[in-house]
């Protein structure tokens, strides 16, 4: 009997000591998430500089000045820590969104801070290639060095600023359906 005792005394305790592991574990996981959704309602409003007077400016392979006029705008940032040179390749992927958006007076610009060793083969890529938006070389980081309230986070680094450069949405609409959608929908606006 003694031992039916012991075992009912230690199956409550087990049992709450389980729910409270589970619960501890389910909130670490999710821990990233809310730090990830903290940091885009903090994007949310944010002014974009993008008045930058050392950077070179490139549209369909041709050197050009970059003046940022009152339309919204998708802002593509790649910084030193991405491959610049990866990234170019897949640049393909935004012919259509880049239509999309000149056809509702938007642009996309492409801020690229390549890695020194890697700055003039980006050059070249981007003379050769003809890309029809903005591609920007920022090769001494100033676009962060205005801008420093910008994330570390890659995924925060594609967004949507408003005719006043303010951001407006934050995600990567050639990755994301839903961005998309909701890129569409606010550029109507």
């Amino acid at each position: 009997m003694n031992s039916k005792k012991y075992t009912k005394t230690l199956i409550a305790p087990a049992f709450v000591f389980t729910i409270i592991v589970i619960l501890t574990v389910y909130w670490i996981s999710k821990a990233p998430k809310r730090a990830l959704e903290k940091q885009i309602i903090a994007m949310q409003g944010m002014p974009v500089n993008l008045h930058m007077e050392n950077v070179l400016s490139i549209i369909g392979g041709i050197d050009s000045t970059y003046v940022p006029l009152h339309d919204k705008k998708l802002i593509v940032f790649v910084d030193s820590t991405s491959c610049t040179g990866c990234f170019i390749g897949k640049l393909i992927e935004y012919f259509d969104l880049n239509d999309t958006l000149k056809s509702k007076s938007a642009q996309l610009v492409v801020i690229l801070d390549p890695k020194e060793d890697h700055r003039d083969d980006i050059i070249e890529r981007l003379h050769h290639e003809k890309f029809p938006f903005w591609c920007i070389v920022d090769s001494i980081g100033e676009f962060i060095k205005k801008n420093p309230d910008i994330p570390d986070n890659l995924l925060l680094h594609t967004f949507t600023l408003d005719e006043d450069n303010k951001i407006i949405l934050v995600g990567d609409p050639s990755r994301n359906q839903n961005i998309r959608h909701l890129l569409l929908k606010v550029i109507k606006e």
